[in-house]
């Protein structure tokens, strides 16, 4: 295999970044040493990939300023952590920029190096570029929702692809302090209208979560800020009466359930969450407020994952009473609520909200399988075009004399007039839409009437690119561009042959 090395000197700002890799493969082999049912990951392949990464990367950093292998790393560390681990989707992980930074890689280079699955992995995540077709000239936001379809039509085949691009977007959202507010804003619009509800249909709710609070870090960091501040201090007040909890729960379930979040680490919910609670108890909420637990009579809650081991076909919410019945009697807990998650498709799944004996609120998520993360444990679930679309990609409105026709949503009368016609849209001079004279860029709504307005000549101007929503539309002024200047080329041949 064709290794990428560097010189020493070269290799020197890697240092501290190569630590952390070493970090994460003694993590994966340790992982691997314990848990026979997880299928061998290529310890040499992936150590092959940071060195390709290293090599194409080279000392190319983040707006942050930041070693930009931090981020691949990053994306590797998260698909380990949760449980993705297999060779070809860690190896794309490291590779996933490679190739849409530009530095050099191709995808048959790529191929080469390492094999089609991990090129198909890394395709999907790549962006298509606005000047891949040259008949797209207005083209970010059309490329944008190709590059979308283009990651789906993917991840029927190779769910991973999807989950590195959850990943990817996750640490991007993190650490994008110093990125552009409008770039900012365009990357929680699109988590929250297209990642999230895909993770959501692929039962990854625990990465659709992440990326939920990620996008008020993103847009809020100092509200984001002031409540993981105070759940901090929430968990610090209330750790050792916690852990105190938690180990009755461990005693009482030993062999009736797993336990996860009962180890010292006390988890809380995000802070997006809290807010939304919060807002719950009072019309105008200043998320700001240095006591705004205090101040509103929010209260957080622990979390703890209560794995039913041998489930019976009474509800989880009588099997979980059953199992903890001598922490109830005792007065450990007291059951304070429950409900079912009604989100989370793939498995069944409740909630069980308990107070300690010390006070404290237990959120315990209950279940008979693993629900946290079910993306290697659901093979069959079907993923839609669809989903990455609005439920109504086309509206009806009406021509001059009354004829319907069907259009995309968000169409311009500049891209109705192309519809309609090249030659009209060329020509065009302006609109009528109801009877009301309207701009060239008026967006067309269900059941408008529209009159086009046409000039003697052709009108087209290269400012209409950026007004035009649809390919049809762009194609067809492009093409009388094209024309136009071979209208162009055939007269100025003419009048030369004249001369002659």
């Amino acid at each position: 295999m064709n290794y990428y090395t560097l010189s020493p000197l070269e290799n020197e700002p890697f240092k501290m970044v190569d630590s952390q890799f070493e970090v994460l493969i003694n993590q994966i082999e340790s992982i691997l040493q314990k848990d026979d049912n997880i299928a061998k990951v290529d310890i040499e392949i992936l150590k092959k990939a940071w060195d390709v990464a290293k090599f194409w990367h080279k000392n190319a950093l983040r707006i942050s300023g930041d070693l930009y292998l931090i981020h691949p790393l990053a994306v590797c560390q998260k698909l380990c952590y949760d449980g993705l681990l297999e060779t070809n989707a860690l190896v794309a992980s490291l590779l996933h920029d490679t190739v849409e930074d530009k530095t050099g890689y191709t995808f048959k280079k790529m191929e080469e190096d390492f094999n089609k699955t991990v090129c198909a992995y890394v395709r999907a995540v790549t962006k298509i570029e606005a000047t891949e077709d040259p008949l797209d000239l207005s083209t970010k936001k059309y490329t944008s929702q190709l590059t979308d379809e283009r990651l789906l039509a993917a991840s029927e085949k190779h769910k991973a692809a999807l989950y590195i691009k959850f990943a990817d977007r996750l640490h991007n959202l993190r650490t994008c302090q110093k990125m552009p507010a409008e770039r900012i804003e365009k990357n929680t619009t699109h988590t929250k209208a297209v990642l999230v509800p895909l993770a959501r249909r692929m039962g990854c709710n625990s990465i659709a979560d992440e990326l939920i609070d990620a996008c008020m870090m993103a847009q809020q960091p100092r509200h984001h800020a002031n409540i993981s501040e105070q759940l901090a201090s929430f968990v610090q007040n209330s750790r050792k009466t916690l852990n105190k909890t938690f180990g009755a729960f461990k005693t009482c379930c030993k062999d009736k359930a797993v336990l996860e979040g009962a180890d010292g680490k006390i988890e809380t919910p995000p802070p997006v969450f809290v807010a939304k609670q919060i807002k719950k108890l009072s019309s105008f909420v200043n998320l700001n407020r240095p006591d705004l637990f205090s101040f509103y009579g929010y209260r957080p809650y622990a979390v703890l994952y209560f794995k039913i081991l041998n489930p019976t076909d009474e509800s989880l919410f009588t099997q979980f009473i059953k199992i903890c019945q001598p922490l109830i009697d005792d007065g450990i807990i007291s059951v304070d609520g429950e409900g079912k998650a009604d989100r989370i498709k793939t498995t069944e799944v409740v909630y069980m909200d308990v107070v300690d004996f010390y006070s404290n609120r237990i959120r315990v998520w209950v279940s008979s399988e693993d629900f946290r993360n079910t993306l290697t444990k659901q093979p069959d679930i079907k993923l839609s075009l669809m989903a990455l679309l609005p439920p109504e990609r086309k509206i009806q409105v009406f021509t001059r004399d009354g004829r319907a026709m069907e259009i995309e949503k968000g169409s311009t009368v500049l891209d109705f007039a192309f519809m309609l016609n090249q030659e009209i849209g060329a020509s065009f001079l302006g609109a009528e839409v109801n009877g009301v004279r309207v701009e060239i860029d008026h967006v067309l709504m269900q059941d408008d009437h529209v009159t086009i307005i046409r000039g003697e000549s052709y009108t087209a101007r290269l400012d209409w690119f950026p007004i035009l929503e649809t390919k049809t539309a762009r194609n067809r002024l492009v093409e009388v561009f094209k024309q136009s200047l071979e209208i162009k080329k055939a007269s100025k041949d003419t009048q030369e042959k004249e001369q002659k």
